[in-house]
């Protein structure tokens, strides 16, 4: 099972941490956590569902998986999720200034 770690960075700057599933390629679902030790806490963890009701904001989602890439997605803040994306739509290689700088976990 290749599980690799990532970031999400909403529209206000603010930047989680998240956990991309490399078997399946599918985005939706990865909890979103503030420090690299929260994502590691929860590695694995099934995944989660938005039951808020807010529309959900766009973020761009970088993963380290393979040699890395950066792409769209859709995230619910208040309930901690990532609502969905397409890695292999408007895909880049180029890693994203705005990483956070902490160690992996």
């Amino acid at each position: 099972m290749s599980h690799a770690a990532g970031q999400i960075r909403f529209a206000d700057g603010d930047v989680y941490h998240v956990e991309y599933n490399g078997t399946t390629d599918i985005v939706g679902g990865e909890g979103i956590y503030r420090t690299p030790k929260e994502l590691s806490d929860h590695w694995r963890i099934p995944r989660k569902a938005c039951t808020c009701g807010q529309p959900p904001e766009v973020v761009e989602y970088w993963t380290t998986y393979g040699e890395g890439w950066l792409f769209p997605a859709e995230a619910c803040r208040p309930c901690g999720v990532v609502i969905g994306g397409d890695p292999y739509e408007e895909m880049s290689e180029i890693e994203p200034d705005w990483l956070d700088s902490s160690p992996w976990p």
